[in-house]
C-alpha cells in the first residue's frame, strides 16, 4: 500500500507542461501572449530560446524535439534546435533542422513538426559533424558519434533562428506557439505562481511579477 501511495504522489507531482525550465532568451527574441517570436535581421542577427531540463543528462536520454510553428520564413538551416554537448571541458553542437529535406532552406508547412528526432517520420535531418558524425544523419548517428568522441553529456538545448543572410529581404521571423522536449511542453505562459518567480515573469513577457501571478489566478 505504501508503495502505491508513493507512486500516486509522484504521478500527481509531475506536471503536464513546464515553464520554469525555459532558462533564457536572447538576441531578438520576444515573448508575448503565449507566443515566442524569434527574428534574425541587421539589428538582431540571431535569436534563441534556451531550455535546461536536459542539462547534465546523457545524449542518448534525449528522444523528442518538436515545435508548433505558427509562422516562419525559412533559410540557411534556420530555424533549428541546437543540442550543446560537452566532454567536461569544451562544448560542441548537434543541429536538428526544421526545414524541408534535403537542404532545410524552405518549408511549405507550419504547425506541429512532430518529433524531429524520429527519422522514420521526419527523415535524416540531424547534423552531427562537430562531433564526428554525418551532416545528413539521424539522431541515432549523432548519439553514436557524440559518445565515441567523448561528448556524451548534454549541456544545453536551444531553439535558434539566425538565417537573415539567406533571405532576400535580409530578415527572418519565426513565431512559435510551443516547443516540446521529451514530452515536456513549453507554451510560453505561466501555469503556476512559481513560474513568475526569480525574474521569470520577464522571460515570459509579462509587465511585472504581479501581472504574471494575476494571469495564473484568472487563467488569462
Amino acid at each position: 500500500m505504501k508503495r502505491l501511495l508513493v507512486l500516486l504522489f509522484v504521478a500527481l507531482a509531475v506536471p503536464g507542461s513546464a515553464l520554469a525550465a525555459l532558462s533564457g532568451v536572447g538576441g531578438g527574441t520576444t515573448i508575448a501572449n503565449g507566443q515566442a517570436t524569434l527574428v534574425s535581421n541587421l539589428t538582431s542577427p540571431y535569436s534563441y530560446l534556451s531550455f535546461d531540463d536536459m542539462n547534465g543528462q546523457p545524449v542518448d536520454s534525449l528522444h523528442e524535439l518538436s515545435a508548433d510553428v505558427l509562422s516562419a520564413t525559412w533559410g540557411g538551416g534556420s530555424p533549428r534546435f541546437s543540442v550543446e554537448v560537452t566532454d567536461g571541458t569544451t562544448t560542441k553542437d548537434i543541429f536538428v533542422y526544421l526545414g524541408d529535406l534535403p537542404n532545410y532552406t524552405t518549408s511549405a508547412t507550419t504547425g506541429d513538426t512532430g518529433n524531429l528526432l524520429d527519422a522514420d517520420v521526419n527523415g535524416a535531418r540531424v547534423d552531427s559533424t562537430q562531433v564526428g558524425g554525418p551532416f545528413y544523419g539521424t539522431w541515432s548517428d549523432a548519439v553514436t558519434a557524440a559518445s565515441e568522441s567523448g561528448y556524451g553529456t548534454i549541456s544545453d538545448v536551444s531553439f535558434v533562428v539566425d538565417g537573415d543572410w539567406a533571405q532576400s529581404s535580409g530578415s527572418q521571423t519565426v513565431v512559435l506557439d510551443a516547443a516540446t522536449i521529451n514530452g515536456v511542453v513549453y507554451d510560453f505562459t505561466a501555469a503556476a505562481k512559481s513560474d513568475c518567480k526569480d525574474g521569470n515573469w520577464q522571460t515570459l513577457g509579462y509587465k511585472n511579477q504581479g501581472a504574471c501571478i494575476s494571469s495564473v489566478e484568472t487563467g488569462h
